[in-house]
């Protein structure tokens, strides 16, 4: 019966087990395979004991064999799961791994800094600007806490913005400090933001932009803007903006004081501003000079009118100016120029034009005038 359950190459497995237990040896339970009946091949586990009378003498051997297939598949079934799980955890590190690869790469390729703190203040993600600022190489920044990083001054003047991002609010704020690899002052514009997960702040981004060049050049602008205005205030002259398509004005405190208001007075002020005020007579001039300029025939658009005083009475005024800008369509857009007042001189010019005049009159041959001169001791004619 056994031989016809055992397969070809099996056949001593019952010869050498009965030989082990008549040696008195104990037997483990052991896997091996058997025939079914059907002829399929069965895999099985056989435990066997010696079966001995009170004197010890073996009369039998006791086997029992348990049909294994089931413990076998779910055996194979694990060692494939384990299997496919290694390779989908290492597809997923590979492609993890590249992900990261790339990030870092288009992180590296940012001019601002970019980085990450833990809630311990420890660096996890710095990008190649943020370890060149420093001077640190990417293995001494990892790790590194930003205490140390900045050091105690400026750690000290950034910490009311690190105690505020930990408590989940989002930080911008400007510094001037200088870089590591250089004595120059630069300017930055920096970002503290929460990573928040669950309602619990995890650690925070850090964007910092290096804003020197814009910072300097505002400055620079500011600078320049404050001279032009002690120009302005030096020459005592209005200044007026117009744009010719909306018809939008600005004009200066100067410009309105000439004609005895105040900006707010005037507002709001558009080129009716202008009309409104000028004298009837000078309106045509004004723009016939006005289109030679829009045309091209001049460089500059100078011009002598009249506005009318708050008080009543006319001032004399040199508006000069120039078009600066112009539509996409070409039509004149921006222009921009000064006011002055020029009563004083024209009052001058109408009394140098009343005396020569006068001189005309007196040099006339045939004239009878009479003209006396004083030399102090007697009068001549």
């Amino acid at each position: 019966m056994s031989a016809l359950l055992l397969p070809p190459d099996r056949q001593h497995e019952e010869a050498e087990l009965l030989a082990r237990i008549v040696k008195g040896e104990t037997l483990h339970a052991f896997e091996t395979t058997r025939l079914h009946r059907d002829g399929s091949l069965l895999e099985v586990a056989i435990t066997a004991s010696a079966i001995r009378i009170d004197d010890g003498h073996l009369i039998g051997v006791a086997k029992l064999v348990r049909d294994n297939r089931s413990r076998k598949a779910a055996k194979r079934q694990m060692q494939e799961f384990n299997q496919t799980l290694e390779q989908e955890v290492g597809r997923r590190t590979a492609e993890l791994n590249i992900a990261r690869r790339d990030l870092q790469t288009v992180l590296d390729a940012m001019p601002s800094m970019i980085g990450y703190w833990d809630k311990d203040l420890r660096n996890r993600v710095a990008n190649r600007a943020y370890t060149a600022w420093f001077g640190r190489t990417p293995a001494e920044l990892l790790g590194m806490r930003l205490p140390d990083l900045l050091g105690d001054a400026l750690f000290a003047s950034n910490k009311p913005y690190v105690d505020a991002v930990l408590q989940g609010h989002a930080q911008q704020f400007e510094r001037s400090i200088p870089r590591a690899d250089s004595q120059a002052i630069r300017h930055v514009l920096a970002h503290y933001l929460p990573d928040l997960l669950d309602g619990e702040v995890r650690g925070f981004y850090v964007i910092v932009h290096d804003v020197t060049e814009l910072t300097e050049g505002l400055l620079a602008l500011l600078k320049e803007r404050e001279r032009l205005s002690n120009f302005i205030q030096g020459t005592n002259v209005g200044t007026w903006e117009w744009n010719l398509r909306t018809g939008e004005t600005r004009y200066n405190e100067r410009w309105a004081a000439m004609v005895g208001y105040t900006l707010s007075e005037l507002a709001p002020t558009t080129s009716q501003t202008w009309f409104d005020l000028s004298h009837p007579d000078d309106i045509a001039p004004s723009r016939q000079t006005l289109n030679r300029h829009f045309a091209g025939e001049t460089d500059f658009y100078t011009v002598e009118n009249r506005l009318r005083h708050k008080a009543g009475h006319w001032v004399w005024v040199l508006s000069s100016g120039r078009l600066f800008s112009r539509s996409s369509e070409g039509e004149p857009e921006w222009m921009y120029g000064t006011l002055q007042d020029i009563t004083a001189m024209k009052a001058v010019e109408a009394e140098l034009s009343h005396v020569a005049q006068l001189l005309g009159s007196v040099l006339q041959p045939g004239t009878s005038r009479t003209i006396g001169a004083s030399t102090g001791e007697a009068l001549m004619f």
